[in-house]
């Protein structure tokens, strides 16, 4: 997974150079990317695979098809400033190798809000912003565990929460251009629906979605990679994703 996100930056960056080069067109030829709407609504849908291991109990799972509906709403406090609000619902089905036969099916809530600073640069523009979120998963099993001592997989339910910051590099013109979104939780609070269970004392996630945009985001198509980790734990997925914006409104 490390090499795959290595090798997603360094495509991200090449492409982004590509479009950094239009910037030496005469500035008659070169119309520069606008700054945020006022307000925006996105709405999009991703699919992606994942894995997830819990080195506590030597557990570990390939989750094949991870489904997830977004929606998020943007807003300005004033020409610098501006607001958002996020909310995901993803589900997804695994088998436990541990378990033969047994599948587990994950529903997956997420919401974050914060505020973000953006402005502009010749040929781009940029965005910085910090948040709060909370990612709760909520877990149905296909049987029960016969054993007393609790099974990772088969928690009912598990919520990390933390201090999100955000980042936005745009690269090109209102038309068509270049982006790269991040999202960084640098440490994750864990709760677990049982008491024997315990996560590590240290979780952080990121996420990257490089995306071409295309006439001041109504259409948006990219790929999505993201990871949660510490010591003993990870989850990532990645896949890709396509979203439309209603702006202005």
């Amino acid at each position: 997974m490390t090499k795959t996100l290595h090798d997603a930056y360094k495509t991200c960056l090449t492409a982004l150079v590509g479009f950094a080069a239009l910037g030496a067109t005469p500035a008659s030829a070169f119309t520069p990317v606008s700054p945020p709407a006022d307000t925006a609504l996105h709405l999009g849908y991703e699919r992606a695979t994942g894995k997830e291991s819990y080195e506590a109990q030597a557990l570990s799972a390939d989750q094949p098809a991870i489904e997830r509906l977004v929606a998020s709403f943007q807003g300005r406090l004033n020409s610098e400033m501006g607001y958002w609000l996020a909310l995901s619902r993803g589900a997804y089905k695994f088998d436990d190798q541990d378990f033969p036969g047994t599948q587990h099916l994950r529903h997956e809530s997420r919401v974050n809000a914060g505020v973000s600073r953006s402005g502009s640069f010749p040929g781009g523009a940029w965005a910085l912003g910090v948040g709060y979120g909370v990612d709760l998963l909520q877990v149905q099993s296909s049987a029960r565990l016969g054993d007393p001592e609790p099974a990772f997989f088969f928690s009912p339910w598990q919520v990390l929460h933390g201090v999100t910051l955000n980042e936005s590099l745009r690269l090109g013109t209102d038309k068509v251009s270049v982006v790269l979104d991040g999202r960084w939780e640098p440490y994750l609070f864990a709760h677990l629906a049982d008491a024997g269970l315990s996560m590590p004392g240290y979780l952080t996630s990121v996420r990257l979605a490089p995306r071409l945009s295309i006439w001041d985001d109504r259409l948006s198509v990219g790929y999505a990679f993201e990871r949660v980790l510490g010591a003993g734990f990870e989850r990532h997925s990645e896949g890709p994703f396509l979203a439309i914006s209603v702006r202005r409104f």
